[in-house]
């Protein structure tokens, strides 16, 4: 197990680097485009990030999670571990509709993007069942036990969001107040769900060891998503209901993401203060 999570890793570092040059390059004469070719770059950058985050290292994070509680979920029928590959693997191809609402009112679209919305969802029935087995296995109030429950309430909440999109007024808003709410989407995606997953699996197959400065470091890191996400969503929400407030948002992404970066910095210091 632990000898799969470092190619999982390099998966991960090298699917993001080649992704990111055909991405970036049509970047550089990005200004000088019109309207429609702007549009065709960020649908095909959202095509890119929406390959590599939904469909190559989600699978690989829940299969590594899958292998490392392999012998208790021998409790749960097989039948159900399936079926929620099954649906996520038959929801990925028209989930991408869902990534392109924002550039188009097409009603084939969103009939596309609410099929794989509720597959995705009704996936969230059989990781429940998986998640009380694995649950039971960790220590109650352990540093195991609250990182699982986080990044897989994560996971919920973007099963949701994702759900809601698929309405054309909700979908609409979200375009409005790309901003706030498809920013904080994938940082809900990207930080509080495969950051933490990721840092759960290195933790439970000893390939980082926390002390008090790596814990620290990590309270930092969940502080900072946190704020990062109420303040997002938030401010996106009181846009919505027209409301004139929290105009100094900027200022506490700035200042939150950097407690982030602090913290890190402190969970990488830590693997060298316990090596040596």
């Amino acid at each position: 197990m632990s000898k799969a999570i470092v190619p999982m890793s390099i998966s991960y570092i090298t699917d993001s680097t080649v992704t990111c040059f055909p991405a970036w390059l049509p970047g550089v004469c990005h200004m000088w485009s019109s309207t429609t070719e702007r549009k065709l770059f960020i649908t095909t950058l959202s095509m890119l990030t929406y390959i590599s985050c939904t469909t190559d290292f989600f699978f690989i994070l829940f299969g590594c999670l899958f292998k490392l509680f392999e012998k208790s979920l021998a409790d749960v029928p097989e039948k159900t571990q399936r079926s929620f590959f099954y649906f996520l693997a038959i929801a990925c191809v028209p989930a991408y509709a869902l990534s392109v609402l924002w550039s188009t009112d097409q009603r084939v679209y969103y009939v596309t993007g609410g099929i794989a919305a509720c597959l995705q969802t009704v996936a969230l029935y059989a990781l429940y069942r998986i998640s009380k087995v694995v649950i039971r296995t960790l220590k109650p109030r352990s540093l195991s036990h609250g990182l699982y429950g986080f990044f897989i309430t994560a996971y919920v909440i973007k099963t949701i969001a994702q759900l809601l999109s698929a309405f054309p007024y909700v979908a609409k808003q979200t375009t409005a107040l790309k901003p706030f709410l498809i920013i904080g989407y994938l940082h809900l995606f990207t930080l509080a769900f495969m950051t933490v997953c990721l840092l759960f699996l290195l933790y439970r197959t000893a390939l980082i060891r926390l002390s008090m400065l790596g814990k620290s470091g990590l309270l930092l890191l969940i502080i900072g998503i946190l704020v990062t996400e109420f303040t997002l969503f938030g401010r996106g929400l009181l846009v919505v209901l027209q409301v004139p407030a929290f105009e100094n948002h900027p200022v506490v992404l700035v200042q939150f993401s950097l407690l982030m970066l602090i913290g890190i910095a402190l969970i990488f210091l830590d693997q060298f203060r316990n090596r040596f």
